[in-house]
């Protein structure tokens, strides 16, 4: 989710009144914050959530993906909790876009492009979040 906002003004508070919490810390790009936010809400209770905040602290909130965690042992989901936010934004774009797809929907050119990076950053960033995902160190 992207959330721009009056930085006097704290849209946390709004948030975690309606059920949600922090799933990573808040990854500041360019004056854009990226949030990871959990709850036990279904997408519809989501969206109605989100409006509210929208309206009462007039910020401009953008759902990027809602997604279900499996919290059991072995449920398929990475942990991304290991990863730098750096490495988690690549890898959580990389699987967004395609990257992982057969066949790829996306090439690490296509990522670096829309991160305004080099094609060789992407593929650092994506080895080493692989390492970590898969255990590999």
């Amino acid at each position: 989710m992207l959330v721009e906002h009056d930085p006097t003004k704290q849209v946390s508070d709004a948030l975690t009144a309606r059920g949600f919490v922090y799933g990573a810390p808040v990854d500041i790009r360019k004056g854009v914050e990226h949030w990871t936010l959990l709850t036990h809400n279904d997408r519809h209770e989501i969206e109605i959530a989100l409006d509210e905040v929208r309206d009462l602290e007039a910020a401009k909130i953008e759902l990027i993906g809602i997604s279900e965690v499996d919290t059991r042992v072995g449920g398929g989901e990475f942990p991304l909790y290991n990863l730098s936010p750096r490495q988690r934004e690549v890898f959580q774009l990389a699987r967004r876009r395609g990257y992982y797809a057969h066949p790829k929907e996306a090439t690490a050119s296509d990522l670096a492009a829309e991160l305004d990076v080099t094609t060789s950053t992407i593929h650092e960033h994506l080895h080493k979040a692989e390492q970590k995902l898969l255990d590999l160190s």
